[in-house]
This record gives C-alpha cells, sequence and structure tokens, in this order.
C-alpha cells in the first residue's frame, strides 16, 4: 500500500513540459498583461480528489478574501485567481504553498 501512494506522489509533477506557452503581443489590443498583473496561475496535482471548481470557491474563504479574489478555472486542472489589490496577492504568496483536499 504504502509503495503505490509513494509511485503516485512521485508521478505527480509541477513541470509543464506537455503545455504550450503563449506568447502575446505587448500591443495596445491586447490588454492581458495589465489585466493579470494581480494574478496567480495553479493546478491541481491529484485530479481524483481535487475539482477546480470546489478550489475556486473555498481558497478564498481559506485566505479570508471572500469578495476581493476572482478565480477562473483554465482547465481540468489549472486556475487562476485574479486579486484586488496587490498587498493581498503578496499575503497569499508569503504564505507559501497551498493545500487542498489532500
Amino acid at each position: 500500500m504504502s509503495s503505490s501512494i509513494d509511485r503516485a506522489l512521485l508521478a505527480m509533477s509541477l513541470d509543464e513540459e506537455d503545455d504550450v506557452l503563449l506568447d502575446m503581443p505587448d500591443l495596445p489590443v491586447y490588454c492581458s498583461s495589465e489585466n493579470n498583473v494581480l494574478s496567480i496561475i495553479g493546478r491541481v496535482l491529484n485530479l481524483d480528489k481535487q475539482n477546480v471548481a470546489n478550489l475556486i470557491l473555498d481558497l478564498p474563504r481559506k485566505w479570508q478574501l471572500y469578495d476581493r479574489v476572482r478565480g477562473i478555472t483554465l482547465s481540468n486542472e489549472k486556475f487562476q485567481f485574479i486579486f484586488k489589490y496587490e498587498q493581498e496577492l503578496e499575503d497569499v504568496m508569503e504564505k507559501g504553498v497551498h493545500t487542498y483536499n489532500e
């Protein structure tokens, strides 16, 4: 039992080898850089236990930022949080890695 858990943990990765990077031109028609300057992007590592939609509801409560952060589902394993204030983003980042549902 323990060895199967160890193998599962070793298989988890934050590497994005399979992902294609998106290069946004720095032109006025593309305002994504400005809109996303106060955001973080994350991904779940255990799709069997972690649901991105539930994570988006639960993490702002855990951070005590109920109405001051907006969560967006990017895929079935990736998400983005956009903060209203830089200090709140910094406070969340200072807390380090966050866990959710195992």
